[in-house]
């Protein structure tokens, strides 16, 4: 068996553990439950980092999309729950329905998109070590974007300090 049918092969493995981990996710009643399997998302989208051979984003994946994101969540569910509260997620059919139905024509658009395209996974797969790639992209090409972006988080995360300290600004 070729290299590139044993990618093909993982890809599809991983990606099936993605879909199916994202649905539990967003169907689960208890938000604790739907907090773990949005992990086991998370840590399966840095699989599919890893077979294309982006060891960076993968390793970034992990620990913070698979490890610092549901605990976030997990301990926001916990410390803002009133006591007595009996069950976690009510289920609303009518936007179930919405949701269902819009997610259904998004995919369809995508799906149609890829197969029209000239998508290859042959192509994606880089030697060249991925740090290096993107530190070259990032402070080379794209020096001034990523610097705004630092600056655009730094001010949001100064808002956000200023909005749980009651908007006081002094």
């Amino acid at each position: 068996m070729s290299n590139e049918a044993v990618y093909g092969i993982m890809f599809y493995l991983v990606s099936a553990v993605v879909l199916l981990s994202a649905v539990a996710a967003v169907t689960l009643r208890n938000l604790i439950h739907a907090a773990l399997f949005l992990a086991i998302s998370f840590v399966s989208v840095a699989g599919i980092y890893v077979l294309l051979h982006a060891d960076f984003l993968a390793a970034v994946q992990v620990l913070i999309y698979g490890g610092a994101i549901p605990v976030l969540i997990a301990f926001g569910v916990m410390l803002t729950r009133t006591p007595g509260a009996a069950g976690s997620n009510p289920v609303n059919t009518k936007t179930y329905i919405w949701g269902l139905g819009i997610t259904g024509a998004l995919f369809a658009v995508i799906m149609l998109s890829l197969l029209k395209s000239k998508f290859a996974m042959q192509g994606l797969i880089s030697k060249e070590p991925s740090i290096e790639g993107l530190a070259r992209l990032m402070l080379g090409d794209f020096l001034i974007p990523f610097e705004f972006a630092a600056i655009l988080l730094l001010a949001a995360m100064i808002g956000a300090i200023i909005l749980a300290r009651g908007g006081e600004a002094k």
